[in-house]
């Protein structure tokens, strides 16, 4: 099995994985990036589910600015 380097990614700071609870390298990410892999699930952290709240799946490539429920990282908090 060949292991890739992750790749954190810019996205809304509500997307969630369970990853980011137990990995280092998730945990000192800062709010709004996240790991991006075909193989990981994510979920809304307003919703708790799979869907966001305008009913829209969740993963780094749609939880992007422009959608409804997006929300950027509060920047020098």
């Amino acid at each position: 099995m060949v292991e890739r380097p992750l790749r954190f990614v810019p996205a809304c700071v509500h997307l969630q994985t369970k990853t980011r609870f137990y990995r280092p390298e998730d945990q000192d990410q800062p709010p709004g990036w996240i790991a991006d892999s075909e193989t990981l699930s994510y979920w809304c952290g307003k919703t708790e589910d799979h869907v966001g709240p305008d009913r829209d799946g969740c993963d780094p490539d749609s939880c992007q600015a422009g959608r409804a429920c997006y929300e950027a990282p509060r920047i020098g908090v």
